[in-house]
């Protein structure tokens, strides 16, 4: 069995907009039934931004990652992981990062467009990019393929570079947050006989978070969101790593963040994290990624929407109630 718990709080104070009456305000603490991290639901909804791509953006815009300069300025691999030293599939090409996060730390540049605007992503450009990845950690060492893979498009999501891109990190060791799920996996597993995401799927599908599912793949929005806007989750049916996802599969996986990236677009929210674990070690796992839409919560100030909260508590803080959101996102894309 999965339990939702979540425990509510009222602040009530004297409301200057409103002759100093008295208003009340409800605060959801959530604990997510994988880790038992705590989030914070409250009722703060960060603004939309405007949907075009600021003169900012565009100015910025360096054809690093885009042809002819794509082969001729990023690095490359030694021959010991890949002999020509970069990899290539459609429009999209593998390289290392010139700032490496860890021993193997790749780069895709995704399709060949040096800025591509909100709700124009392409799923084959997207699809070419999984791919790599996976081809990418296929080559290395067993102990190596443990990691992360993450996309930050546009600048508020800590994009550098406009060019779509994907990085990863191929680590010794397991990330903290996913160590996490692994271990919540495990005790899911012990406990019931069954798989959580599994689980997660059947207590989710149809439900008020629920936000849709074809070839092969679920989407939902976490119950117990980690950031201000909350985050969405595609589960696949039955792969349980990178290495084991055919092409269809990762063709699968990024038509959903394609679709979830326009949706949130419409409603106003452009910007986005990606996170995808490429390995499961615990019987029942399940491949996944999140979908992560980030914003600045004052646009003029550029003030970031990550806060003291994050950091001082290492735990979420949402501002917008997810069964709220999901209603949002359905009705804004007919195929959800």
């Amino acid at each position: 069995m999965i339990e939702f718990h979540s425990k509510p709080v009222t602040s009530t104070f004297l409301d200057p907009q409103d002759e100093y009456r008295p208003r009340s305000i409800m605060i959801e603490h959530r604990r997510d039934p994988l880790t038992g991290d705590y989030s914070r639901i409250t009722d703060y909804i960060p603004p939309k931004e405007a949907q075009a791509v600021s003169q900012a953006v565009v100015d910025a815009v360096i054809p690093i990652f885009a042809p002819p300069l794509v082969e001729q300025i990023t690095p490359k691999y030694p021959a010991d992981i890949d002999g020509d030293g970069r990899l290539s599939r459609g429009r999209s090409v593998l390289f290392p990062n010139l700032n490496p996060y860890d021993e193997y730390s790749p780069v895709v540049a995704i399709g060949d467009q040096p800025l591509v605007k909100p709700g124009e992503l392409s799923v084959d450009d997207v699809g070419d990019a999984l791919c790599l990845m996976r081809d990418f950690f296929s080559k290395l060492p067993e102990d190596r393929r443990t990691g992360l893979i993450g996309w930050n498009y546009l600048p508020q999501s800590s994009s550098s570079i406009p060019h779509p891109h994907m990085q990863a990190v191929s680590t010794y060791r397991v990330p903290r947050r996913l160590a996490a799920e692994y271990a919540g996996e495990a005790d899911h597993q012990e406990a019931n006989g069954t798989s959580y995401w599994d689980d997660l799927v059947t207590a989710e599908t149809d439900g008020p978070r629920w936000l849709g599912a074809d070839n092969g793949w679920s989407r939902v929005l976490a119950f117990a969101p980690r950031n201000p806007i909350p985050e969405s989750i595609v589960i696949s049916d039955n792969i349980d790593n990178l290495q084991s996802a055919t092409d269809d599969d990762l063709y699968g996986l990024a038509g959903h963040m394609v679709m979830l990236a326009s949706a949130h677009h419409a409603i106003g929210y452009s910007s986005f994290n990606m996170a995808l674990h490429p390995t499961a070690p615990v019987e029942g796992s399940r491949l996944r990624a999140r979908y992560i839409p980030r914003t600045y919560i004052v646009p003029k100030l550029t003030s970031s929407d990550q806060t003291w909260i994050h950091m001082g508590s290492d735990e979420g803080l949402c501002m917008i109630n997810p069964e709220g959101f999901a209603e949002q996102l359905r009705a804004a894309s007919p195929q959800m």
